[in-house]
């Protein structure tokens, strides 16, 4: 934005006795307000009370807001603007808005400068008053809507009048023609007749619409009993308590003692099957934990029995390890039986003392 344009812009402003100081900084960035507020103020200096929309909350408001002040602008003073740059309301519109701000600057310098005196000598026009020209501007609309009218009407006056080479010959033709009363009277009578058939079923129309209205009125006032009535059977029905309440409450109070047991239960119950899988999972682990000994021992006899048979051992001597070694395992095979039986008594003593919690209805 050059410097020199708002600093113009600033000065026709002042000049124009613009309500508000104009800052160099106002637009370094977009401030949309603030050429709002310049738009209306250029439009309120050409009409007092301008048809223009004011809101500028939304992008649409904006957008009809800033296109319809451009056009307002354009139709009073002929003014261009980019519509363009003055929504983006950033140092691009300082242009824009200067032009309007020159033009009213000039026209208020030749207002200043007009002699009323001397034109008055030369011309012999008297220039409107203040009062006359707000009078003028405040009809503007109506003269719009006349000048609308008017285009319409002529348009209308042209194609009717493209019709008159066809309707000359017919109304030459009907002038030359002699006046026969009896014709004249029929047709006088079959418009009188046409103009009561046509007032008969009107009123007809309105005897119905009579008559409708009336079925109406009773029904609305059929309706209005209808919903007293429901009112008060329902004030009724709210006052009374139903026969069945205080069974329910007894059923309700019953079904929340049930509840506290089912939930007492239902809690034993998972803690008993987590004691149940943990067990289940140690005895897994002492099992693959002798397995994983056996393993280890076999192996170890198994490399003792090549390491001899690599010595020059005896087939007696291997026999009678080999026999140590199978009464070894059937020693530890007793013992293994043995240890499952104390587990096994042990889950019994268990699920005994489990029975006893549950038959008294504590949680664990």
């Amino acid at each position: 934005m050059p410097f020199h344009d708002i600093k113009a812009l600033r000065e026709h402003l002042w000049y124009l006795d613009y309500p508000r100081q104009l800052s160099i900084e106002s637009f370094r960035n977009p401030n949309f307000p603030l050429v709002a507020e310049m738009l209306q103020w250029f439009a309120s200096r050409y009409n007092d009370n301008p048809d223009l929309p004011t809101l500028c909350d939304d992008e649409r408001e904006r957008t009809l807001f800033i296109t319809s002040h451009v056009e307002f602008l354009f139709k009073e003073s002929g003014i261009k603007m980019n519509p363009r740059r003055l929504y983006a309301a950033d140092n691009r519109c300082v242009t824009e808005l200067l032009r309007v701000a020159s033009t009213l600057r000039k026209a208020m310098e030749a207002a200043k400068n007009y002699n009323p005196d001397e034109d008055t000598s030369v011309t012999g026009f008297t220039p409107p008053s203040t009062q006359e020209l707000t009078k003028l501007m405040a009809d503007q609309k109506k003269v719009r809507e006349m000048a609308s009218d008017l285009t319409a009407r002529g348009a209308r006056l042209y194609s009717l009048l493209g019709q008159e080479v066809d309707l000359r010959e017919q109304r030459d033709l009907a002038l030359s023609k002699e006046l026969d009363m009896r014709e004249i009277e029929q047709g006088m009578k079959r418009c009188i007749q046409t103009l009561s058939n046509q007032i008969d079923t009107k009123q007809k129309m309105i005897d119905d619409l009579a008559t409708d209205e009336g079925d109406l009125q009773a029904k609305l006032l059929r309706k209005k009993e209808e919903l007293k009535r429901a009112n008060k059977r329902m004030k009724a029905l709210k006052n009374v308590r139903p026969a069945f309440m205080d069974e329910y409450e007894k059923l309700e109070a019953s079904l929340k003692e049930f509840y506290v047991i089912y939930v007492s239960k239902f809690r034993n119950l998972k803690y008993l099957e987590s004691k149940v899988a943990d067990i289940d999972k140690e005895e897994t682990e002492k099992y693959m934990e002798r397995a994983r000994e056996l393993q280890a021992i076999q192996e170890e006899a198994f490399s003792q029995q090549q390491e001899r048979m690599l010595a020059g051992v005896g087939g007696d001597d291997l026999g009678d390890e080999f026999e140590d070694d199978d009464e070894d395992e059937d020693d530890d095979d007793d013992d293994d039986d043995e240890e499952e039986d104390d587990d096994d008594d042990l889950e019994g003593e268990d699920e005994e003392s489990s029975d006893l919690q549950l038959g008294d209805g504590e949680v664990t």
